[in-house]
């Protein structure tokens, strides 16, 4: 099992069949589309394709799909994201 953090801003999809490493905080909201192989440690095989945000940390075994690999990077990496500029305090007149 390799670990990735997500990297693209956009997001990643992980495809249907896939067999992936995810935290019970990841899992609980996915139910309805995981299948659990391993409760204990986490691992579950993707019943639809998943959608995950930009910093989350997922495991994935196997190949990865040449589509995703620009979209994350190897190892669990925190990503900091650029906070938007509230536009809503601006002093301009």
């Amino acid at each position: 099992m390799n670990i990735y953090t997500v990297t693209d801003p956009r997001g990643a999809q992980i495809g249907a069949g896939t067999i992936v490493k995810l935290s019970k905080e990841q899992s609980a909201p996915r139910t309805h589309v995981l299948r659990t192989v391993d409760e204990k440690t986490g691992v579950f095989e993707a019943q639809k394709p998943l959608e995950f945000k930009a910093g989350e940390v997922i495991g994935v075994a196997g190949t990865v799909p040449k589509t995703l690999v620009p979209k994350i990077e190897t190892g669990a990496k925190r990503v900091v994201r650029k906070r938007k500029q509230d536009r809503s305090r601006s002093t301009k007149k």
